[in-house]
């Protein structure tokens, strides 16, 4: 009964915390929407030979609206289309047409457009190929977030940017000052808590970690903290790997995986260890799971955490006091979403392990991003891939926003909350303009040399 009426209370909780976020990503996805639309208009266009105007559409769609801000010129416009058309239609595009692109996207002044156009841009980047010029045009975005709060208008919306901002460049004497700056002025003490906990996660203070997270910990959430204080933990991604982790990773007190169905699907376990304590799942996966009739896997695990409760055995879980639901980093990503690495990890350090390591993540740098099995996708979704084969890995996470869980993983692994293994560390030892060129190099037709 008790556990009943937890799980209830949780329940509202998340309700309220997805139509908050729903309501602040509304205009966001509206706008993002209308000017990829524009952008379709435009690369039709062009490929049909007019290219003058598709520059003119989409010249008007970027610049509409700035009132002190000049916006993007027409050539730069016209170089922006020409490559994403390039990207989209494999329309022949001069290797310095594609260097000046990338070049002029590099030294755009931030002044041109306020910080939300040059996010919006960025999500159109990612959204149609163009990997290496989103990691220029999101540090564009930053550079204006820091910029606007010099603006005498500079308010609420424009501070938490800024901060958010901050913490994902792992500058936290300025971040440090605009979380005091945002106290003075706002009474939203719940969000203020969750600005501060991030801070300290992403700084590695995990006492102060503990001491914040505490307050909103339920009866389950106590139950995991006994669990996972002051243990090693190992969380295990499921990318292809060529290092022989198993061994090492059966020996941590803790093993987590992610959407664990089985150690069947896991053929070689000298890669990826024989062990199972704890998994999370995401929503898709949860569904999957709802559709399956034996859940007998359930019993090898002495956790399960989910994103949200949709379904039916997830209620029984929860009653049962060994399911929970973790706790997401989005709310203070600079832009975009967290991956479910990115969510396992932020979840685990609110309960004050002695030791976590990540395994077998590579950030998606790779051309199979998976071991075999891991996805094991329903013919429905399949086909509906198939279908949009060409455009589906970088449209159906462009609201990730890689950099977003690029960025934090590489700050806990900075700040020492985390270990990596050799091929993860490989990957987050890159600047974010070399990954986010190396992403476009595999998941699209490679560009002219740069």
């Amino acid at each position: 009964m008790i556990n009943k009426l937890i799980q209830n209370i949780r329940k509202k909780t998340l309700i309220s915390e997805l139509y908050n976020k729903v309501k602040r990503s509304e205009s966001f996805k509206s706008q993002a929407k209308k000017l990829q639309e524009e952008l379709e208009r435009s690369l039709v266009l062009t490929k049909d030979g007019n290219l003058d105007e598709a520059v003119r559409i989409f010249s008007s769609a970027v610049n509409e609206g700035l009132l002190n801000k000049y916006g993007l010129t027409s050539d730069y416009i016209r170089l922006f289309v020409s490559s994403a058309a390039y990207m989209r239609f494999y329309i022949d595009l001069t290797e310095s047409a594609y260097r000046g692109f990338i070049e002029q996207t590099r030294n755009l002044d931030a002044s041109m457009l306020p910080c939300n156009k040059w996010l919006l841009l960025g999500h159109i980047c990612l959204s149609n190929g163009l990997f290496h010029a989103e990691a220029l045009v999101r540090k564009i975005a930053i550079r204006s977030a820091y910029m606007e709060l010099e603006n005498s208008t500079a308010n609420i919306k424009m501070l938490t940017r800024a901060l958010k901002a901050s913490i994902d460049q792992s500058d936290y004497i300025k971040a440090k000052e605009l979380l005091d700056r945002l106290r003075s002025v706002s009474n939203e003490e719940q969000q203020l808590r969750k600005y501060e906990l991030y801070y300290y996660i992403s700084y590695g203070d995990i006492e102060n970690v503990f001491e914040i997270a505490r307050d909103k910990f339920n009866h389950n959430d106590w139950l995991f903290n006994n669990y996972i204080n002051g243990k090693s933990v190992a969380v295990v991604g499921p990318a292809p790997t060529a290092e022989n982790n198993g061994a090492e990773i059966d020996s941590f007190d803790v093993v987590v995986r992610l959407n664990y169905r089985g150690m069947t699907i896991i053929k070689d376990t000298q890669k990826f260890g024989s062990r199972v304590d704890v998994s999370y799942y995401g929503n898709v996966f949860s569904e999957r799971i709802s559709n399956i009739d034996n859940q007998g896997f359930f019993d090898d695990l002495d956790f399960i955490v989910f994103k949200s409760a949709k379904h039916e055995f997830q209620d029984k879980l929860i009653e049962s006091s060994r399911g929970r639901f973790f706790y997401s980093p989005n709310y203070c990503f600079f832009n975009g979403s967290a991956h479910l690495i990115q969510n396992v990890l932020f979840d685990i350090l609110h309960f004050s392990p002695q030791r976590v390591k990540l395994f077998n993540s590579n950030f998606f740098l790779a051309s199979k991003t998976h071991y075999s099995g891991y996805r094991d996708i329903p013919s429905s979704e399949k086909d509906r891939e198939k279908k949009d084969k060409d455009w589906k890995i970088y449209k159906r996470h462009a609201h990730h926003k890689y950099l977003s869980s690029f960025n934090f993983t590489r700050n806990l692994w900075t700040s020492g909350l985390i270990e990596v293994d050799t091929g993860c560390e490989k990957v987050i030892s890159m600047s974010e303009e070399a990954y986010m060129s190396a992403m476009q190099e595999i998941y699209i037709r490679k560009p002219p040399s740069q």
